[in-house]
């Protein structure tokens, strides 16, 4: 389910997916981005700042994937907070982010994608083989080729019963690439700060700012250093 009550704050819009993933959900949360990149259509800024809060135990996979596809093709942040759950098809859905920010304490599950019946139902076995091969095929290609997602992280899914669940810690978040920044997301806003800031102020604010995320005062330290024209 999509919550409609996706809206804007200082940092700037949310969409919130709480709960199953059902089919629909697709056109709410595209309604929901074409919104929220209206109200926060800046021309010094092409990339409207959107998050994508999730909060669901998972559903329809197909419905999780086109999702996916809008997030990374507007550069969203897909978050987990804590005590928070992404589990099966959602993992669709948080690897499409530009950045990706489950938490320690998020719950991060992964196990073997179940499909709806209707692609199955009136198969013979033979066919039922091909064609959940046809499904595994696609998704992996979405998972690993469009995403960037690892390899080892689709084997651990499919590896995953579908009616258990393999729980992630955070340093396996870290390591099978469920977390941190899409490379293409890094270079673009690496280039508007260098824009922004020149070449030799943006490193060293960056540099700054660390993990206190204090980017006002770093700007201020640096441009005293290096004052503009």
């Amino acid at each position: 389910m999509l919550n409609d009550g996706s809206g804007r704050d200082d940092i700037g819009g949310t969409i919130l997916i709480h709960s199953q993933i059902k089919k629909g959900d697709f056109a709410s949360f595209l309604k929901a981005a074409d919104r929220l990149k209206q109200i926060l259509s800046n021309p010094l800024d092409p990339v409207p700042p959107i998050r994508v809060e999730l909060d669901t135990p998972g559903g329809d996979v197909m419905e999780a994937v086109k999702i996916g596809r809008v997030i990374h093709e507007r550069f969203m942040t897909t978050v987990v907070r804590p005590e928070r759950e992404c589990d099966s098809a959602c993992v669709f859905v948080l690897i499409a982010g530009a950045i990706k920010l489950p938490t320690d304490l998020a719950h991060v599950g992964l196990h073997r994608p179940r499909f709806d019946a209707e692609y199955f139902a009136r198969l013979t076995p033979d066919q039922a083989r091909v064609k959940y091969n046809s499904l595994i095929e696609y998704l992996k290609d979405y998972f690993v080729k469009e995403m960037g997602g690892s390899e080892e992280a689709f084997r651990l899914m499919l590896s995953t019963p579908s009616d258990s669940l393999r729980l992630l810690s955070a340093a396996e978040m870290d390591r099978l690439g469920l977390r941190g920044e899409d490379p293409a997301w890094d270079e673009l806003i690496n280039a508007k700060m260098i824009e922004r800031y020149g070449p030799i102020r943006w490193p060293l604010i960056k540099r700054c700012i660390g993990p206190s995320g204090d980017i006002a005062g770093c700007e201020k330290r640096v441009y005293e250093q290096y004052p503009a024209n």
